[in-house]
């Protein structure tokens, strides 16, 4: 394979390499639908509720109607008992984190806690905090059928810290806090050991450990109360390369869970070593993504300039080379 057709820089070019490398997904289409709307919205009729207590009791009774429309579901056994599965969150792993499942639902609420600058337009006079319970329940029930469909992937053998902290290593992903208080989610490409994934670990094996890191991050306090930073060092892969890294449908369907199912508010997302072909392909996604996260994504040059972004001492060793 040559370079050019490693590292095409037209979309005609993406595509044939997207047909050639897609095991039978459509990159395009799943990307589309990740970043349309990563954020959730505040929708006209949305119930925005004053305080976080009011706020978790109107949440915790769209849940239980849930559970009681799926018991009383007079549909066949097994969407019936899918139904009743989703809502009781069976593949969830909060329990590994010491966690209930209310626990799980308020990382929800807190998600979709009212920004200070979307108040006026939402006409909320009062000073204090709010919540669109209904943005939340809405991010809710996407996590709950993406946790279900997973089927059995999750809970056999049960998702533990010691199931997968060997993948997630070889992964290269590594966390810390940075100089504001947000949570840091790191990435480099140039230290992810190819060999080991390839030899050792199952596709399934590789999804269970990236769910398990991204329960990591949505259950810690700093990304709750101050965000989710994600830096990625891309080593200038070339762009077959990226699709062929991992499987495209673990990476469509991760990207999926972190972005668009999660309560995580990723606040920034910082890119080293762009390849040429990233820049094309970013410009063609951006057609599709909201403004709040294009205005989000950053190309870092100079990985120096991670020490006034974050600050030097949640920097990985990799990352200040």
């Amino acid at each position: 394979m040559t370079t050019d057709e490693n590292n095409p820089t037209t979309v005609s070019g993406m595509t044939s390499a997207l047909n050639q490398h897609s095991d039978g997904t459509n990159l395009i289409q799943e990307s589309i639908q990740t970043f349309s709307n990563p954020d959730g919205s505040n929708k006209k009729g949305d119930a925005i509720l004053y305080t976080q207590e009011k706020a978790f009791q109107l949440l915790q009774q769209l849940i239980v109607q849930k559970q009681t429309e799926a018991s009383k579901s007079t549909t066949n056994p097994k969407k019936k008992a899918k139904m009743i599965s989703t809502w009781n969150f069976r593949t969830s792993p909060h329990e590994e984190f010491d966690k209930t499942l209310n626990d799980l639902f308020l990382a929800f609420l807190v998600w979709a806690k009212i920004k200070d600058e979307d108040k006026v337009k939402l006409s909320l006079k009062e000073d204090g905090e709010y919540f669109n319970v209904s943005k939340a329940f809405r991010r809710l029930e996407s996590y709950a059928k993406f946790m279900e469909d997973t089927g059995e992937e999750l809970i056999n053998p049960p998702l533990t810290k010691s199931s997968v902290q060997s993948c997630i290593e070889a992964w290269a992903m590594t966390s810390s806090i940075d100089n504001q208080g947000r949570h840091v989610w790191w990435i480099d490409f140039a230290q992810i050991d190819q060999a080991t994934l390839h030899e050792r670990y199952t596709v399934t094996e590789s999804f269970r450990a990236c769910v398990y890191f991204a329960h990591q991050v949505m259950y810690d306090a700093n990304a709750q109360s101050n965000g989710m930073v994600f830096v990625e060092n891309v080593n200038k892969i070339g762009f077959v390369d990226a699709l062929t890294l991992r499987p495209m449908k673990l990476s469509t369907k991760v990207d999926r869970l972190a972005i668009g199912v999660l309560p995580i508010r990723m606040v920034a997302c910082y890119i080293l070593d762009m390849p040429k072909w990233m820049n094309v392909f970013m410009k063609l996604m951006g057609v599709f993504m909201s403004s709040k996260m294009k205005n989000r994504i950053h190309n870092v040059d100079d990985r120096s300039t991670l020490k006034n972004l974050l600050g030097i001492d949640c920097i990985p060793a990799s990352f200040q080379k």
